[in-house]
């Protein structure tokens, strides 16, 4: 699953409770279809009808240090992903890093909806509800696992950034307003 897909699902190497039992994340839904009987599966796949507009966008990693989220009033509508950057800090290696994603988010009255497709086509179907409180985004996912996730944020007019910290570096996933 491609980092910024991950990021919005679960937050890349989260646990979450399934079928009562506690998993690794994107362990639960890559093995769904061996795992479950069709109707659930079903279910997982339908979280919603969100269509993705998005174009590719590949990650690009700086040499430099990410900037520091800021919080601000996330607006209601329809999202791109527009960019995203792994800050590796200024002994970081710059250029392209691959995992290149195509997302839409939908964020109405604290309800979102996710799609994202991945280089290869798969889709990942992501939905539930959100806060937001100073510099954090917690996400309270209800398909296609239950689990929370916690994420820092800015929010600027039509522009939504998520910050990820994994793998010794910072990733922002930059959203546009369409």
């Amino acid at each position: 699953m491609p980092l910024g897909l991950c990021a919005l699902a679960f937050g890349c190497g989260s646990s979450v409770v399934v079928d009562g039992r506690t998993t690794d994340a994107a362990a639960a839904v890559a093995d769904a279809p061996a795992t479950r009987d069709a109707a659930t599966v079903g279910a997982l796949v339908a979280c919603h009808s969100l269509g993705n507009r998005a174009s590719l966008v590949a990650e690009a990693e700086v040499a430099a240090d990410p900037p520091a989220p800021r919080g601000g009033a996330i607006l209601d509508g329809v999202y791109e992903l527009t960019a995203t950057t792994r800050w590796r800090g200024v002994t970081g290696l710059p250029g392209p890093a691959g995992r290149p994603a195509r997302t839409t988010l939908s964020l109405r009255s604290g309800r979102y909806e996710s799609i994202s497709t991945d280089a290869r086509g798969e889709e990942f179907r992501h939905a539930g509800t959100f806060e937001a409180r100073a510099t954090l985004w917690r996400l309270f996912v209800d398909c296609p696992v239950s689990t929370t996730s916690d994420f820092q944020y800015t929010a600027h007019d039509d522009v939504f950034t998520v910050f990820l910290t994994t793998d010794g570096a910072t990733v922002t996933s930059v959203y546009t307003r369409r």
